[in-house]
């Protein structure tokens, strides 16, 4: 009676089929190949349907189940020399599979006697590349994982008590005390004037390559880019955020100094106030954004408009002077109390010395 085995590898066949549609994408990124699967998966299912009707021998089952196998291999290898790192334990996977497959098939058609690897071979195999799916659905996940930190970093999602944006609702949201810095660059709409979408692509990625790596040195998380603007906070001590924003100045004059062929020479204005904000996810159902919003965000911004008016690089709030330390407010320079737009009353704002 073929009839069992006939749906065994009828079932082996969409399983296999369906697990390496969806974890290659192959329907995306290899789509004849894709089709020419479903198809004999197709063949497949139909052959174990008809087997209740018209017995058809083994050898017909194993027929049509190795071409299967064998174009998944084929698939799992393509994907991994195109740079889908997972794909290399689907590979080793199938691997596993077939080769105490061929023992089986050995002893079928009579080339080998029975024995012990002949007779649970496949039941080796099947245990060697479930292990290895399992391998390769972990380092799909982990690398899923690196990869959204890129766009909601770690520490953020922490502040929120979340360790996986998995876990992230729509709503999510804490008070914080941080220091929002505030950084443009200075005439950015004339320089960009003369310069194709891409080359302003490409200035913007090169410009902020040098100027985020000092943030999160010194701790801070960067909450969001306005084109060339950059929107950071810092958790932590306020002096934390002064050191990245003197950092920043050396990282500008470097990059000012590699590209002077290329780009003239550009000037940022940098904002810091300390405050509370509304640390949370914003947004619907099928869009969010972890961001802060708070009174605090808005005078960071501002007091970064003031340094164009200021003439100077760096403008700290009156609030954020009285977070530092002795030794530390020597580094900056009363301006006055000025009137900041968007607020009633006058806001003390200081000059962050860069050679003090």
């Amino acid at each position: 009676n073929t009839v069992p085995f006939a749906i065994s590898l009828g079932c082996v066949a969409v399983g296999m089929t369906g697990l390496t549609r969806t974890f290659l994408t192959t329907k995306r990124h290899l789509p004849r190949a894709d089709r020419a699967l479903v198809i004999l998966c197709a063949l497949s299912v139909t052959a174990a349907v008809l087997a209740g009707v018209f017995p058809w021998p083994t050898a017909v089952g194993f027929a049509l189940i190795v071409p299967i196998t064998l174009l998944v291999l084929a698939l799992s290898m393509i994907r991994w020399r195109q740079g889908f790192a997972p794909a290399r334990y689907f590979t080793m996977a199938i691997a596993a599979y077939l080769l105490p497959a061929q023992l089986v098939l050995a002893q079928f058609f009579g080339l080998l006697p029975p024995n012990i690897l002949t007779e649970y071979g496949t039941h080796v195999g099947a245990v060697l590349m479930a292990a290895l799916y399992s391998f390769g659905l972990a380092d799909h996940i982990r690398r899923l994982h690196q990869s959204s930190e890129k766009f909601v970093p770690t520490a953020l999602l922490r502040q929120l008590g979340r360790e996986s944006i998995a876990e992230v609702q729509l709503g999510d949201a804490v008070d914080a005390r941080v220091t929002v810095l505030f950084s443009d660059i200075r005439s950015f709409t004339t320089l960009s004037e003369g310069m194709t979408p891409r080359q302003n692509f490409e200035f913007v990625n090169a410009f902020l390559a040098r100027l985020v790596p000092p943030i999160t040195a010194a701790g801070g998380i960067i909450d969001k880019y306005i084109g060339d603007a950059i929107m950071a906070i810092f958790p932590g001590n306020p002096a934390n955020a002064a050191q990245a924003a003197r950092a920043m100045m050396t990282a500008l004059r470097s990059f000012n100094e590699e590209n002077r062929n290329l780009y003239p020479p550009i000037a940022i204005g940098i904002g810091l106030h300390y405050g509370t904000v509304r640390l949370g996810t914003i947004g619907n159902a099928g869009r969010m954004n972890a961001t802060v919003i708070a009174d605090a965000v808005n005078l960071a911004s501002r007091l970064e408009s003031l340094t164009v008016e200021k003439q100077v690089p760096i403008i700290a709030s009156e609030v954020f002077f009285q977070q530092l330390g002795d030794d530390q407010r020597s580094d900056f320079r009363y301006i006055g109390r000025t009137r900041v737009k968007g607020k009633v009353g006058e806001t003390g704002i200081y000059e962050m010395l860069l050679n003090p």
